[in-house]
């Protein structure tokens, strides 16, 4: 006997690809593309000065740069390159990450490096020193693509502020003119990656995943004056941070009649979860933007929620600049997250609510 069942959130959650302790000193996979970003966190050049003299080898490399803190991004690069240089059999490339024009541009570079024919080709992408915008534009275009995905991250030691920075000076966080962690903005945007659709003209709901600068998810506020906000508050990985959960709530002062939900930094599968509920409760009431301020690993539980709701608009706030000083200090530890074959796994995330036969 069949019957029809609907393939729910959790099922698909459960076939996801776990992340797991990477060790580069065991990997001797052959790529076709290796892809990271030059910034100014010193973790930025971890894993590929961990490749540097063992056995991972890539036909392709690609190092993104950026347009704010250029002087300070540049300290890097010299180590970046040089290890790039070790296990690349071409010249690494430098690509400069400009949002009006990635799509065109970064979408005909990966045709022309990757050969689509079988095997599919292997890409690993370093999301260590990536900005949330960055990480999930480029996810965007790898997700349409024919080939096999690798993501690699380097979770820090230090994350700024640190518990006693932060109750000795709150107002260098909970301010716009304390320093913080950025300056000033820059520019509110829609990220063209992720336009979204709104045919209805629904009320716009907007879901944020702060960060410890006030100015930044406000000024998203106040640009598209949503008629409803929902606050997603990372639960840090490590836990001598979970003091920053409360920390988050003061520093932007989070409303109490705002709903509010709590999800593991770490764990990209509780975003994709909770985004796909809450689109359920809401998708006949509400358009949804999301401004992805959150962990870089969430950024790719959004970036597979956006495969599944094509319909969802993602915002940014850029600053002026951001203080390196403030970001991160060392490596804790080194993961990664396996995905396999991308049209398997584009597949998997969007059956989710989709009807299946089960036979008993």
């Amino acid at each position: 006997m069949a019957y029809l069942k609907e393939i729910e959130v959790e099922e698909v959650c459960a076939s996801l690809a776990a992340i797991s302790p990477y060790i580069p000193s065991q990997d001797s996979t052959n790529d076709e593309l290796f892809m990271c970003a030059c910034g100014f966190e010193p973790r930025c050049t971890r894993i590929a000065v961990e490749l540097k003299n063992k056995k991972y080898r890539t036909q392709h490399s690609i190092f993104f740069e950026y347009e704010t803190n250029t002087s300070d991004n540049l300290q890097n690069r010299p180590e970046l390159i040089s290890a790039l240089s070790v296990f690349t059999k071409t010249e690494p490339t430098a690509v400069l990450y400009q949002d009006r024009d990635f799509v065109a541009d970064f979408g005909g570079r990966l045709n022309s490096m990757l050969d689509f024919t079988d095997p599919l080709p292997t890409v690993t992408f370093d999301i260590s020193a990536c900005s949330s915008e960055l990480i999930l534009s480029t996810l965007r275009l790898l997700f349409e693509r024919k080939i096999k995905l690798r993501i690699l991250y380097s979770e820090a030691a230090v994350y700024h502020p640190t518990l006693p920075e932060y109750e000795s000076s709150p107002e260098e966080w909970t301010t716009d003119t304390g320093s913080g962690m950025s300056t000033g903005i820059l520019k509110v945007k829609e990220c063209p990656v992720y336009p979204g659709t709104n045919p209805d003209q629904l009320p716009t709901m907007l879901i944020v995943f702060p960060t410890f600068k006030p100015e930044r998810i406000r000024s998203v506020v106040s640009d598209l004056q949503p008629s409803k906000t929902i606050w997603i508050l990372g639960i840090p990985h490590l836990p001598e941070n979970r003091w920053r959960i409360e920390a988050m709530r003061e520093i932007n002062s989070v409303p109490p009649e705002d709903p509010v939900f709590e999800l593991n930094t770490f764990e990209y599968t509780e975003t994709f979860r909770r985004l796909e509920q809450i689109y359920r409760q809401y998708e006949f009431t509400n358009h949804i933007d999301i401004c992805p301020l959150g962990s870089k690993l969430q950024n790719v539980g959004v970036a597979l929620f956006c495969l599944l709701k094509q319909d969802v608009a993602l915002r940014y706030s850029t600053p002026e600049s951001f203080n390196t000083k403030q970001y991160t200090v060392g490596v804790e530890a080194l993961w990664q997250i396996d995905f396999g074959v991308v049209e398997s796994l584009v597949d998997l995330v969007c059956s989710c609510g989709k009807l299946q036969v089960v036979e008993e």
